[in-house]
């Protein structure tokens, strides 16, 4: 029976599923690689309406992992690999973030009343919820993004645990640079920066927990650590095809040693 593998995270998750799946189909493994990327979604938070037991509020992203985790696809069998990838939405708002710490470095008082009500209008009602969470542990914090890159790094990791937690074997893959032209320099370098800071704690993580990470953001990096030109879509956000070809090839690589413990999972 075929080795069943579910690639779970946002709009990053897309083609290259299909094309790793015919990467192990050519090397004579019958596996099958489901895509269960939701483009637009936050994937570093559980939901409680989907698993009440986690303390994660928000993206239904979860609630995809944690149906493949608990029941498998229902036509196929069980799951013996997840990949998650995460989390370009959740480090999206970090330029507005910088501006919003900026006025609390400036303001010995802290951040005005204007730029409080402000916040729904800049920040997704997920972030937003964060923001608040920050603000009520520090009224006058210094790095709100910090806290916020701990509580994401520290909800990915308990996803990758439950994952490892249920007999399945758990794939972390980050998520690709942005490209040099995409905003002003300043957004670019701060996006960058939150997410390696994810990546680095994601990586140290793993190594502890005998888990696999994948850098797929090496593989697409040019020299100064941008997305590089001929792995971009155009938007300076996704990867092309080749980007994607590259993604594919470079999980499998990684994941080619583990096949034969995978195969052992009863499927």
């Amino acid at each position: 029976m075929a080795l069943h593998i579910a690639a779970v995270g946002d709009s990053h998750t897309g083609k290259w599923t299909a094309l790793l799946e015919g990467l192990l189909n050519g090397a004579g493994i019958a596996a099958q690689v489901c895509n269960h990327g939701i483009g637009g979604a936050l994937v570093g938070k559980f939901s409680r309406d989907y698993a009440p037991e986690f303390p994660y509020p928000g993206s239904h992203i979860p609630s995809e992992l944690l149906a493949v985790v608990g029941g498998g696809y229902k036509d196929h069998g069980k799951v013996g690999a997840i990949i998650l990838q995460g989390g370009a939405n959740d480090l999206g708002m970090m330029g507005d973030l910088l501006e919003f710490e900026a006025e609390y470095a400036r303001s010995p008082q802290g951040v005005s009343q204007q730029s409080i009500d402000e916040l729904p209008h800049k920040f997704n009602e997920l972030l937003l919820e964060k923001i608040e969470g920050a603000l009520a542990l520090d009224p006058m914090p210094q790095k709100i993004s910090e806290h916020l890159l701990q509580e994401l790094s520290k909800s990915l990791e308990e996803m990758l645990s439950v994952v490892k937690g249920k007999g399945i074997y758990p794939v972390y893959l980050n998520i690709p640079p942005l490209a040099e032209g995409v905003g002003d320099r300043a957004f670019r370098l701060a996006g960058n920066a939150a997410r390696q800071s994810v990546d680095n704690k994601l990586k140290l993580y793993c190594k502890q927990n005998s888990i696999l990470h994948v850098d797929v953001a090496a593989a697409v990096s040019d020299d100064e650590g941008w997305l590089a030109p001929a792995y971009n879509s155009g938007d300076g956000l996704h990867l092309g095809y080749a980007g994607q070809q590259r993604v594919a090839q470079t999980i499998f690589d990684a994941l080619a040693p583990k096949l034969p413990k995978l195969h052992d999972v009863k499927t």
